[in-house]
């Protein structure tokens, strides 16, 4: 994803996508995407660079929530020296790993603005307020990834010829879909169906809050279709895709399969939602935006919403961008697979 900005207008310049199934050793016909090696990323992105003809060295690489931890932390008020020298002790409480094997970032969410601080995820957003303010608490979302991910990141990085930076994609995500003046005054949850996992987010007057990851995703959804309707992999991805959860009675057993790994969605954001109104004193989701690969399912958007009497809509992470009207029909589709993307490709231009 290659964006440009010009005054106030941020243009879509290139953009390109390639399948993982095409770079895998696939013997029993099961794509496992958590068993990438280096070197076939490495080949996937000098792939992707060359079909895309880009010459751009400089990239944002997205880091999964599953290897990173984000966690929200309330301090009581003080100095932001007293602050800078505080954090690296809380964040011992909550880190499941010793602090010298992780990289962190920190931003103030509530009681003081501030620049974040950070060794290697720079630019989680400010928050409102000033540094004079005092408040009852502090709030500050603490973001911490393993040095092991980092490096190897980097590496894999340079050895397709890049210059990386990092960022978590629960921050990208939200920077894409997340719209100034619209979803930034109220609760807003982000599900990115993803691959390999499912991420969600809550978003509060336009702040990341929480993130949660879980396993249910859109490789388990192909998943159960192959089994149940004796598909191969690449069969019931085109099934899924082109059916969802739209099935006719004749493929009951089809949607018998799937339905509760749907339900297991739902719920998660049901017991996260749940949560953040009992640690807000009652503030509400008011909207569900859907987002990955498999947000674009026949029946998800109106399942979803008949299940939680809440407003879903699809992710359009595109719709803040300038592009040429004959492309308007597909970035609408495929946006929701982009939607990371476009967030990292607008980290250093908004």
């Amino acid at each position: 994803m290659e964006l440009k900005k010009d005054g106030d207008r941020v243009t879509l310049n290139n953009y390109g996508e390639l399948k993982i199934v095409d770079f895998m050793n696939v013997k029993t016909g099961k794509v496992d995407i958590s068993r990438l090696s280096d070197k076939e990323l490495i080949d996937m992105i000098r792939q992707l660079l060359v079909a895309t003809r880009t010459n751009i060295k400089n990239a944002i690489f997205s880091i999964p929530i599953f290897s990173s931890f984000v966690t929200l932390i309330d301090l009581p008020p003080m100095s932001d020296k007293e602050l800078a020298e505080s954090i690296p002790f809380e964040a011992r409480k909550y880190i499941p790993v010793p602090t010298n094997e992780v990289q962190f970032s920190w931003s103030i969410i509530e009681g003081f603005r501030q620049q974040s601080s950070s060794q290697a995820l720079a630019n989680l957003p400010a928050s409102k307020g000033t540094s004079s303010e005092i408040t009852s608490r502090v709030q500050v979302l603490l973001v911490a990834v393993p040095n092991e991910i980092i490096n190897r990141y980097k590496n894999i990085a340079k050895s397709a010829g890049l210059i990386a930076e990092f960022e978590v994609e629960a921050f990208s995500v939200v920077r894409s879909l997340i719209k100034k003046g619209i979803e930034d005054r109220g609760v807003v949850i982000i599900a990115d169906i993803g691959a390999k996992s499912t991420d969600i987010c809550v978003v509060d007057n336009g702040f990341l809050r929480m993130s949660h990851n879980f396993e249910t995703s859109g490789s388990s959804i192909t998943k159960a279709l192959s089994e149940s309707a004796g598909l191969n992999q690449e069969k019931a991805e085109e099934f899924k895709i082109k059916k969802g959860i739209k099935l006719a009675s004749s493929e009951k057993l089809a949607l018998d399969s799937i339905l509760p790994l749907i339900d297991m969605i739902i719920f998660e954001i049901q017991r996260i939602d749940t949560g953040y109104q009992r640690r807000t004193s009652g503030r509400k989701v008011q909207k569900i935006i859907l987002s990955g690969g498999s947000a674009n399912l026949p029946g998800l958007v109106d399942y979803i919403s008949n299940q939680l009497g809440i407003v879903v809509t699809i992710a359009d992470p595109f719709s803040k961008l300038s592009a040429s009207s004959i492309l308007n029909q597909t970035l609408r589709e495929i946006g929701p697979t982009f939607s990371v993307a476009v967030g990292l490709a607008e980290r250093n231009l908004i």
